[in-house]
């Protein structure tokens, strides 16, 4: 059975307009999760992220510490592993959210500066989304979204007894797990909104099935003795 490691991606820039990219917290978070794999002896077959650059980043730093490891210029980039596209999709349920809940319009206006704000929006949005009311030909559905995940997921599930490591998003993981466990897709929701930044999350898997080990682990940020280091964005 194969192993594998999802990475969250790092601590992005949520105050900026270019949220894809690592801030200097998550640049941080990345290289004392390499430090802490390497120093526990970690072996990794394949690496895989997807295709955003706070994904690649994360990747990079991590892989620069470890010795038994595919490099950084062998990191495998899948698009299955991208997250969902978070702000167009709210943007274009927001008209109707607002329509049902007023006080949702000035929480978009504070959506990057205030986590409050932000959640409020993003839960009602996500909810909409995974009920399935979502007509634009331009945006991905929510089952589309699940079946690239589980797609990219099960071309890790290898017979063979392999370490995979791979550097995605919340919305990837928390399908994941709901695909794992066999969760209901509100419950998956609010294990995406928990997973903190740089988190580790195991499974084992062969062709026909994956199962969980461990979820939202940050024992290499609590080892570092600084609370600032457990983030959420």
């Amino acid at each position: 059975m194969s192993t594998i490691y999802f990475i969250r991606h790092g601590q992005a820039s949520a105050a900026d307009a270019d949220y894809d990219r690592l801030s200097e917290m998550g640049l941080r978070q990345s290289r004392l999760l390499g430090e802490y794999l390497q120093a526990r002896g970690a072996r990794f077959d394949a690496a895989v992220c997807g295709t955003l650059e706070r994904q690649k980043a994360t990747a990079q730093g991590v892989l620069a510490c470890l010795t038994d490891a595919p490099p950084p210029d062998e990191l495998q980039v899948d698009p299955g592993f991208d997250e969902s596209w978070t702000m167009s999709l709210i943007g274009r349920l927001l008209p109707g959210l607002v329509k049902e809940d007023p006080s949702l319009a000035e929480d978009f206006r504070l959506i990057r500066t205030d986590n409050r704000a932000f959640k409020r929006v993003f839960q009602a949005a996500m909810l909409r989304w995974m009920s399935g009311d979502l007509t634009d030909p331009d945006l991905e559905t929510y089952p589309e979204f699940v079946g690239r995940v589980e797609g990219a997921t099960r071309r890790l599930m290898t017979p063979g007894d392999e370490n995979i490591i791979v550097f995605t998003s919340g919305g990837p993981i928390s399908t994941v797990m709901r695909w794992a466990l066999g969760l209901a897709f509100d419950v998956a929701l609010g294990l995406n909104w928990r997973l903190r930044n740089c988190s580790v999350s195991i499974f084992r898997s062969n062709p026909a099935r994956i199962n969980l080990l461990s979820y939202n682990s940050v024992a290499h940020l609590e080892a570092a003795g600084d609370p600032s280091l457990i983030t959420y964005r």
